[in-house]
């Protein structure tokens, strides 16, 4: 999750993408870029060739962008460019075509204004005082095909009548609008607005931070089947407010805490395998397991201080512990991965503890299966 703050607005910003369940590969993707107001995603055309390098050559080319702030003449004419990169790619192939869609939004917090640029099915809706309203317009043969269909509108809806890449030239779409605190702007691709209902989009924008909404909408997409690849930006203005500013410091700290546990993880791994080796190969040659497990057993027997080492695994365990609170409590979801992720944290700091505490490992075998078997066994009873 990124963040970005100035005199007028407070910006919140996230962005991923994912396969899908039925797609073998991911022809979507995404710009996140708050240091110039910039965000996009782009949905490669499936049933052209390549539509994966199309997606990201769009992408690419506005990444490129490197000035203090975007422009939405520089958005458009990146879009230009890029049609007639592929346009000539697909000539050099002999392809016919590769395409893609794109949407992309730009901000200026300081005007409190933002622009919308798009070609093909690729949205930007906007949730705003508990209301989501769809910005774009699909550009579809069914939206632009006029009267001449007869009857096959329904046939023809997901058949687009614009993109980047299909043709020699290329209108982009533009409209512009005024910021307000307390927006969020949602980008996707249809992997996301076909499966997952308009009502549901808007009730996950109504919670809190934006990398929790982009989990959670992509979560949805997948529940629903996950017949497409999905890309997903969202963007949110939130009050003013000490409130809100509490709540800003918690997105980012729940960020940190995602992106830190990796590293927190591997620290502690290496801590606890030094430590061990260090008591493995200390005093006359190497002994067996069971003398060093007794030897650590005596360290928490003496009447002084175990190391800073042995606390780590507990410490991570009570990290994972309070991600999982506030996860469950912001999306007001249950997560199951957050809970994988807690119970594996209870494993290694329930292993550990009983191969330091235990006098033998047949010991630490039984202490283990004993504390699973009284936790089932509790777990039982509440219900």
């Amino acid at each position: 999750m990124t963040s970005k703050k100035d005199a007028s607005f407070t910006l919140l910003s996230a962005a991923a993408t994912h396969r899908g369940a039925r797609r073998e590969t991911n022809q979507d993707a995404y710009i996140c870029r708050p240091d110039i107001g910039l965000w996009a995603v782009a949905d490669g055309i499936g049933g052209l060739p390549s539509g994966d390098k199309a997606s990201q050559a769009v992408v690419d080319a506005l990444g490129i962008l490197g000035r203090e702030t975007a422009s939405a003449d520089d958005v458009a004419l990146s879009i230009t460019r890029t049609n007639k990169d592929l346009r000539l790619e697909a000539a050099i192939d002999g392809a016919g075509a590769i395409g893609s869609t794109v949407v992309a939004f730009l901000c200026d917090e300081k005007k409190g204004t933002y622009t919308c640029l798009w070609a093909g099915d690729s949205r930007l809706y906007r949730f705003r005082r508990g209301e989501l309203v769809l910005l774009t317009q699909d550009h579809t043969v069914a939206q632009f095909g006029g009267d001449n269909l007869k009857g096959r509108r329904a046939e023809l809806s997901t058949a687009l009548h614009r993109a980047v890449g299909t043709n020699d030239s290329i209108r982009v779409d533009r409209i512009t609008g005024a910021l307000e605190a307390g927006d969020v702007y949602l980008l996707c691709t249809d992997g996301l607005s076909k499966p997952v209902a308009h009502d549901r989009i808007a009730a996950v924008l109504s919670n809190a931070a934006p990398e929790l909404i982009v989990e959670e909408l992509i979560g949805e997409a997948l529940k629903n089947g996950g017949p497409d690849n999905v890309a997903v930006a969202v963007i949110a203005f939130p009050r003013r407010s000490l409130v809100q500013g509490a709540k800003a410091w918690s997105q980012k700290a729940v960020s940190l805490l995602y992106e830190g546990r990796v590293i927190a993880a591997g620290v502690a791994l290496v801590a606890f395998v030094a430590a061990g080796g260090a008591w493995h190969f200390s005093g006359e040659g190497v002994r067996d397991i069971g003398e060093i497990v007794f030897d650590l057993k005596r360290l928490f027997d003496e009447e002084q201080d175990p190391p800073l080492w042995t606390a780590l695994p507990f410490g991570l365990c009570g990290l994972a512990f309070v991600q999982l609170l506030v996860r469950a409590g912001r999306v007001r979801a249950f997560h199951l991965r957050s809970a994988v992720r807690f119970g594996c944290y209870l494993v290694v700091v329930a292993t550990l503890t009983f191969a330091v505490t235990a006098p033998s490992m047949t010991t630490a075998r039984s202490n283990f299966v004993n504390l699973f078997t009284n936790a089932i066994q509790e777990v039982r009873s509440w219900q």
